[in-house]
């Protein structure tokens, strides 16, 4: 004997919301963070170098400018003499990017930028709530308008 049709729809909804509950935490799940003793050794092994994003996309003019100039001061870092830098600049049209020591630069679609990057140490710095975060190989630098930091990394 079958269920009626209404029964029938009931339990399918019941299934697609009771399975979105179940993998949605699983898609949106991130590397787990770790001491930042742990990212800066890490990044001293990496040889695949060294990426600083500057995400200006959503952010006021102040904040973008302050995004922009922590990705500038963390470029500057010594700690990086040696290793291969990429910067990327990145808005609503894309990520301008350009390997330190070129003058040629191009544009990264924003959907490429993950690939791009891919085992690199990278230090992401974007809109937000003034927050630091660290993975195994990244950093990310959440700011605002009401940031008042300098972004540098120094050698104690």
């Amino acid at each position: 004997m079958a269920l009626p049709q209404k029964y029938q729809c009931a339990i399918i909804v019941l299934m697609l919301v009771l399975g979105l509950v179940l993998v949605v935490p699983i898609i949106q799940a991130e590397a787990p963070t770790v001491p930042f003793s742990i990212f800066m050794t890490n990044m001293m092994k990496n040889d695949k170098g060294i990426a600083i994003v500057m995400d200006i996309r959503g952010a006021d003019a102040e904040a973008a400018r302050k995004i922009m100039q922590c990705g500038t001061n963390l470029a500057g870092s010594q700690l990086f003499v040696g290793k291969e830098r990429s910067h990327y600049a990145c808005d609503n049209s894309g990520c301008l990017t350009a390997e330190m020591g070129s003058s040629k630069q191009r544009t990264v679609p924003y959907a490429d930028l993950e690939n791009e990057i891919a085992g690199k140490t990278v230090f992401y710095v974007k809109e937000g709530k003034p927050d630091n975060r660290f993975t195994t190989i990244r950093s990310t630098i959440t700011l605002d308008e009401t940031f008042n930091g300098n972004c540098q990394i120094t050698v104690k």
